[in-house]
């Protein structure tokens, strides 16, 4: 059994690419949003956190309680789940209280983004290097107070690194399931490229078939779909086909019962001198060899000059190829023109009394040959179109052996029969002219011998 076709193949990675194609587009979407919703889910819980301690914080977010804002920011940060920063800082900048570090040693914090954004708008979200902790952070600021007159700025941060682990657990999650999702899509352009393959599979097999011959392949067809609808045309033209060469074929087994039992020989041959039909009869009437298996075939296809050694036949059957058309056999045996023009002088029927040695001996044939046309097959002289009809030679034989003899027999009994009459009325006509010339009274013993002799020739003539 042969493997998949390269039509599966085709259509098994057109759909495996296409599959692909659209599942590695839908995979960075999925991460494209899902870490979008990571970072925006982030900047929320920031901003709650931020609004927890404002609320906490209050109205004491200023120098005199820095050592309790930085105890209470350290504080918080410990017990939080998520590894966060607070950082509690003044208008100007100066750093009250930070969960990760001294707040004395830290620098001013007046020109950061995201508190100027807060003192300014309320809130403030920034991504930008921690200078304290020398690591990429997202911020998120909150003011404490009126924007007239703001106490300060209450600021939550969260390491990058942190964002970038939550969002690769995320990823990974993405991919696993893109991975599960290929395996089902290789499994499922498999069966794909299998469900359209095979039916145009089957329809070549099908169709090799039928050009080999064998008329009872068929297409088991199923659905409504184009595919289905080419497999019944294809079904409709097996039954079509094996109905015209069963047509055919009864058609030739009746042309082939009729040639082999006509008695007359039957010899058609084509424009290049080919024997393009002969029946038995003509075989047995041309006394050809007998040893060609089966004779009605094996001479087909061979030249008249290969196997017809009379040359008066021979001119018959090629006389259509002669431009002079001399040396066609028109003659008979007697030297006389025996050919015909029908009406209209369309072509002119050759006829000639011939004698023919076979095994049987000597027998007589009258040969009848005649023009015909016959569709070119493209298999003539070059120069023939195919599809145009070509001149070939007809001649039909007929055993006047018999006749002959017969007409034979009647010219010898009318020749003997003129020399058995001819001699006695000689004599007859004689005795009677020698009578009427006698004095019958003076010789009447003479004229009574031519008497008796015109009686006696008499009898001889009736006898």
């Amino acid at each position: 059994m042969r493997g998949p076709g390269r039509l599966f193949w085709k259509l098994f990675l057109g759909s495996l690419l296409l599959t692909a194609a659209v599942l590695a587009v839908c995979a960075w979407l999925i991460s494209r949003e899902t870490e979008s919703f990571t970072q925006a889910a982030l900047v929320q819980h920031l901003r709650g956190q931020a609004l927890l301690l404002r609320e906490m914080v209050g109205e004491r977010l200023d120098a005199a309680h820095a050592v309790e804002l930085d105890r209470l920011a350290k504080d918080i940060a410990s017990r939080s789940p998520h590894p966060v920063r607070i950082t509690f800082i003044l208008p100007d900048g100066l750093v009250l209280g930070d969960s990760q570090a001294d707040p004395a040693r830290m620098e001013s914090h007046a020109n950061r983004r995201e508190v100027i954004a807060a003192l300014k708008d309320g809130w403030g979200d920034e991504v930008h290097l921690s200078h304290t902790l020398s690591m990429d952070m997202r911020y998120v600021a909150a003011r404490v107070g009126p924007a007239e007159a703001p106490l300060g700025v209450v600021r939550v941060a969260m390491s990058t690194e942190a964002m970038g682990a939550k969002a690769k657990v995320l990823g990974n999650l993405v991919w696993q399931i893109c991975l599960v999702g290929a395996a089902g899509m290789v499994v499922f352009a498999m069966g794909l490229a299998k469900v359209w393959s095979e039916p145009i599979k089957q329809m070549t097999a099908t169709a090799r078939s039928l050009s080999h011959g064998d008329l009872s392949a068929r297409i088991h067809v199923s659905g409504h779909d184009e595919v289905a609808d080419l497999g019944r045309s294809l079904n409709q033209m097996r039954d079509h086909l094996a109905a015209q060469l069963e047509t055919i074929d009864r058609q030739r087994q009746i042309l082939e019962s009729l040639l082999t039992q006509l008695l007359e020989g039957v010899v058609v041959v084509g424009s290049d001198g080919r024997i393009v039909l002969i029946n038995p009869a003509a075989i047995r009437l041309l006394g050809l060899p007998g040893d060609v298996e089966p004779p009605a075939v094996g001479f087909k296809q061979m030249h008249v000059e290969d196997f017809i050694s009379h040359p008066q036949l021979r001119g018959m059957l090629l006389s259509h190829q002669r431009a002079d058309g001399r040396g066609d056999g028109g003659a008979g045996e007697d030297g006389t023109d025996r050919s015909q023009t029908p009406a209209g002088g369309a072509s002119r029927l050759k006829e000639a009394r011939i004698r023919v040695q076979t095994c049987e001996g000597e027998i007589s044939l009258l040969a009848r040959a005649l023009d015909v046309r016959l569709p070119n097959l493209g298999d003539g002289p070059a120069g023939e179109a195919e599809g145009r009809s070509s001149v070939a030679r007809l001649m039909v034989l007929t055993d006047v052996t018999e006749l002959s003899r017969a007409m034979q027999v009647k010219t010898d009994f009318a020749a003997n029969a003129s020399h058995e009459l001819r001699t006695p009325l000689s004599a007859i006509l004689g005795a009677v002219e020698t009578l009427m010339e006698m004095d019958l009274a003076r010789e009447a013993a003479a004229a009574q011998q031519f008497v008796q002799m015109v009686q006696r020739h008499a009898d001889r003539m009736q006898a």
